[in-house]
């Protein structure tokens, strides 16, 4: 129906050509937001393909980007070490959190009254939505500082988060900072995703996908696929409905 053009003033930094590249859905449909590997994404009206506004503030490519559960907000990371907080409506910066490395990734809790962000040294955090304080820091012994990190997202349902990398995923309690449970598996995990019930993870790796039983931890499922030799973020993962059924 509409075909979506970056701003003729965006510039893709082509070091980073790998990172960032991704279009999100706002809950209501009615917006898409998009971003490459520049520092600045852009948010479109879904039904007529023009560009509303644009998020301009980091210094650096984005890497990731998530929509509150309201559509109201949006947080983005960066690889200027930054989190960045963003009114949906007027694309004004809200506030912005500055880590120790670059932010990977970023998620919000399903309440919408906190988000996380995972830097490249393999630590998570999580920060109050409302005034970008810091609540939690997510250290996993085995990945902190060796720059293993992949991924983080946030269960639908409650509080956890998952965090992965290299062939294994941590789940979080996002109001605690406790780790809960680790699943092992796989030589690389590239993206994983949760079950709209909150009882399922599958994880996708270089030439394997895998499901798990996140009460008991069991895993349920192997699938060998045709090898993905790419970076992380490259092979998504979606589950659609609460029967467990991935894509």
């Amino acid at each position: 129906l509409h075909v979506l053009s970056p701003p003729e003033h965006a510039q893709a930094d082509s070091r980073f050509g790998f990172l960032g590249r991704g279009v999100l859905v706002f809950p209501d449909g009615g917006r898409i937001i998009a971003w490459g590997s520049e520092d600045r994404a852009t948010i479109w009206d879904a039904a007529t393909g023009r560009a509303a506004c644009e998020l301009a503030g980091h210094v650096a490519p984005i890497s990731s980007v998530a929509v509150f559960p309201g559509g109201d907000r949006i947080v983005t990371g960066g690889l200027d070490r930054k989190a960045i907080v963003w009114n949906a409506s007027t694309c004004e910066a809200l506030y912005e959190v500055v880590d120790a490395s670059w932010m990977l990734e970023v998620a919000v809790v399903s309440s919408g009254d906190r988000f996380a962000t995972l830097s490249s040294n393999g630590r998570a955090a999580v920060w109050d939505a409302a005034t970008g304080r810091r609540l939690q820091e997510l250290v996993d012994p085995e990945l902190a500082n060796h720059g293993l990190a992949s991924g983080i997202h946030a269960f639908p349902t409650d509080d956890r988060i998952v965090t992965y990398a290299v062939g294994q995923a941590v789940i979080w309690d996002a109001s605690t900072g406790k780790a809960l449970r680790r699943l092992r598996g796989l030589d690389s995990v590239y993206s994983c995703a949760v079950s709209p019930n909150g009882y399922l993870l599958v994880m996708c790796g270089r030439d394997q996908v895998t499901v798990w039983d996140l009460a008991s931890g069991a895993r349920l499922q192997r699938h060998r696929t045709a090898a993905v030799p790419r970076p992380p973020n490259a092979c998504p993962v979606d589950i659609g409905s609460a029967n467990g059924l991935a894509h």
